[in-house]
């Protein structure tokens, strides 16, 4: 853990398998990349009302970067709300976490 370090962390959960894309709002890129903060994805995946299992991408800004040159090709007039992402796109780490509980 980065002891004293602020970060932003953006839950992303869904009910399928880790390999279920998952979305982000380009208002979510802009602040990921405008922020100095890292800007971490926990994804939540295989998600019941009792459990789910956890994977976590730290500081995904560098893989936005390329995102933002494309949000920012598109002509006058067209502005996508969201984008989907297939996880491997992002760095996880290998670790994956058990959670319990009334989620």
């Amino acid at each position: 853990m980065d002891s004293g370090v602020i970060r932003t962390i953006d839950a992303k959960s869904t009910s399928g398998g880790f390999d279920t894309p998952l979305h982000l709002s380009t208002a979510e890129i802009r602040y990921a990349l405008s922020s100095d903060a890292p800007y971490d994805i926990y994804r939540l995946y295989a998600v019941t009302e009792s459990s789910a299992k956890l994977r976590i991408a730290k500081d995904i800004r560098g893989a936005l970067k390329v995102v933002a040159n494309v949000l920012t090709a598109f002509p006058d007039g067209v502005y996508p709300d969201s984008i989907s992402f297939q996880p491997n796109f992002f760095t996880f780490a290998c670790d994956e976490f058990f959670v319990e509980g009334p989620l």
